[in-house]
């Protein structure tokens, strides 16, 4: 009985031994699949650790909008631990505070400013003779090949070091291993051959000395290189915000010609500022919708790339991305032509009969004559009439609203014909002439004359006092504007959405931005931001200000000093361009501070015609608003792509 009892315990001891056992043996290799991704989803940008970073602050957030401001947030902490750090410095070397305040050299130029400098050096663009760059890109319109990485999610076995990686049973193009801070297990890198009109595939394996496979893909590598392309005016070029805005000098100011018939002093440029934009003709920067549906898309899709050119133009109309010429909004002096070509006939030379997956398009303000709309608005007195002389400034009258949407109507006709011509257009995959295109996406127009509250804009808040003087009939000009422009705009567009419009030409209508401007119009303004010790409000933020800098006692007020809402000794260098505000509308503070048109003159006065350095950007969406533009734009994507596939 005993000797039964001690073999059922010894048969129970070995059984729980071989139990240990076999959770320790390796797991079979055919259970372990390699995952992989493309190491640069959005070709426009070359630098790689600037990938890295957009990659990483797109992880938590998941969208245009909330990457935009995880990237202010970075480059705004940069910053203020730069300037932090330069003060320590000044104050141990015993200067004292207001010297060493007035030494600081950091101005808040926004995230994307790091990948302008330099000409644009850590992207594929030559910003100063308007092309592709072939020396760092001498593929970018037809790659010839992607980086692809590989990686073992799970550990299967104590040792890698004698594995190797094939692809198709064969040694990997270019192979290195990965960066060990970005992951640690067995991790390649290597280019995977790309053939945009056939592309094929490659099946990467980790291997064993014998042989044997450890792991492998569990389909061939495939990547799909995507082409998104964008036409239109100033609303798809990102007028208002360039990629190196403005920088200013804290105490100097330059005197200013012909304000109001008067002179005036400004905040003088620091000499180092140079405002930098993909285009200056154009004013196309890289916070246009367009480019941020394009990055986004890309950051979306981590097995796909993306390749993104984009010809839009401030001041375009349809018949300039037709066939007409344009008038540059500022002109270039590094010798390229500031005759701005016509959209359609740069982008077809550039795309040599490459495929276009989604075009991208905004335009239909201008053929209304948005700008000249605008300029009757925020100008006054003597000025506007002046300016309505030069046919700069109209007023919207019934009648030619009628017979201006009958002529746009006509034009969204014209381009679609356009498109689909072969010795003018392009090709857009699965479109037709004579059909309606999905993959042309029409980004509508906001509604952007409404207050915090949601009411219309009485545009009696300062917005356009300085440097326009108060002119009581602004409010009543502005409502017009709404209901004979606006209004009629936005109802025509919508009946050329491809669902549920009723014009001939119809696409894909991106609106779902829309709703998202109810309390964010050209004179919203935030709230209080609480209460301070005493209990009294403490003061808006000063990116919240609609006034023009005024200079007092040689100091700048960013506010009206007869009034309680008073910032004293504010420094130029503090304005954020791309700070958080409750407008989603750029003003004439904005445009002063972040475009500043103003040319000087013999070193002794500036000038700028037409006052353009005040109104430039004026009603246009800013960086935030823009990236709510491309989540739109995203959304239809989304839609027209399908659920993604296993």
């Amino acid at each position: 009985m005993n000797s039964i009892r001690r073999t059922h315990s010894a048969v129970v001891r070995l059984g729980f031994g071989m139990a240990i056992l076999f959770l320790f043996l390796p797991v079979p290799a055919t259970s372990q699949a390699l995952e992989w991704e493309v190491v640069n989803p959005f070709r426009f940008i070359v630098d790689q650790p600037s990938i890295e970073v957009l990659k990483k602050a797109n992880a938590s957030v998941n969208s245009a909008e909330g990457l935009e401001r995880a990237l202010q947030k970075l480059d705004e902490e940069k910053i203020d631990n730069e300037r932090k750090a330069d003060l320590r410095k000044c104050f141990a070397e015993g200067k004292p505070e207001d010297t060493c305040k007035n030494e600081i050299g950091h101005s808040y130029l926004g995230w994307f400013a790091g990948l302008a400098k330099d000409n644009y050096k850590k992207t594929c663009w030559d910003a100063e003779n308007l092309v592709f760059s072939k020396e760092k890109c001498p593929d970018y319109i037809k790659p010839t090949k992607h980086r692809v990485r590989v990686w073992l999610p799970t550990l299967v076995g104590p040792d890698f070091s004698d594995a190797t990686w094939l692809g198709d049973g064969m040694q990997l193009s270019e192979q290195k291993n990965c960066d060990r801070s970005i992951y640690k297990f067995p991790c390649i890198e290597f280019d995977a051959e790309y053939i945009y009109t056939k592309p094929g595939g490659t099946t990467v394996s980790l291997n064993r000395p014998d042989g044997s496979i450890i792991a492998k893909t569990p389909k061939p590598i495939l990547v799909k290189d995507n082409l998104i392309v964008g036409l239109g005016d100033s609303y798809a070029s990102g007028e208002g915000n360039p990629d190196i805005p403005a920088s200013f000098l804290d105490k100097q100011s330059d005197v200013d010609f012909a304000y109001f018939w008067k002179w005036r002093r400004m905040p003088r440029k620091d000499k180092n500022s140079g405002v930098a934009w993909l285009d200056t003709r154009c004013h196309r920067s890289m916070y246009s919708y367009q480019f941020k549906t394009a990055l986004q898309f890309a950051l979306n899709k981590k097995q796909e790339a993306v390749t993104f050119v984009s010809y839009s133009c401030s001041g375009g109309t349809t018949d300039t991305i037709i066939s007409k010429t344009q008038k540059a909004k500022e002109k270039m002096q590094t010798g390229v032509d500031n005759v701005v070509r016509p959209q359609l006939e740069v982008l077809r030379k550039v795309l040599q009969g490459r495929e276009v997956d989604y075009l991208l398009l905004s335009t239909g303000g201008n053929d209304l004559h948005f700008a000249e709309y605008v300029a009757n608005i925020i100008m006054s007195g003597r000025t506007r009439l002046m300016l309505k002389v030069f046919h700069q400034a109209l007023s919207p009258s019934e009648k030619e609203t009628i017979d201006g949407i009958a002529k746009l109507q006509d034009n969204y006709a014209k381009l679609q014909k356009t498109l689909f011509t072969p010795s003018t257009g392009i090709a857009i995959r699965g479109c037709k002439k004579e059909e309606p295109c999905r993959r042309i996406i029409l980004t509508a127009y906001p509604d952007y004359f409404q207050d915090e509250n949601d009411k219309p804009c009485a545009a009696n808040r300062d917005e356009f006092t300085i440097p326009f003087n108060e002119d009581e009939g602004r409010e009543k000009r502005a409502g017009s504007i709404k209901e004979l422009f606006a209004t009629k705009l936005f109802e025509f567009q919508r009946k050329t959405d491809i669902d549920t419009g009723s014009e001939p030409t119809r696409w894909t209508l991106a609106t779902s931005h829309l709703d998202r401007y109810s309390g964010r119009g050209f004179c919203a303004q935030g709230r209080s931001q609480g209460m301070d010790a005493t209990n009294k409000p403490m003061p808006l933020s000063v990116d919240e200000n609609f006034m023009m800098l005024r200079r007092r006692d040689h100091n700048w007020y960013a506010r009206d000093w007869a009034r309680d809402e008073i910032v004293r000794n504010y420094d130029p260098r503090n304005y954020k361009a791309y700070g958080l505000r409750q407008r989603w509308i750029r003003l004439p503070v904005d445009s002063k501070m972040t475009t500043d048109e103003q040319k000087r003159f013999l070193n002794w006065f500036s000038y700028d015609l037409f006052f353009l350095d005040d109104r430039s950007t004026v009603m246009h969406p800013t960086a935030h608003a823009l990236a709510v533009h491309a989540d739109a734009n995203i959304k239809k994507i989304d839609e027209l792509e399908g659920p993604a596939k296993p």
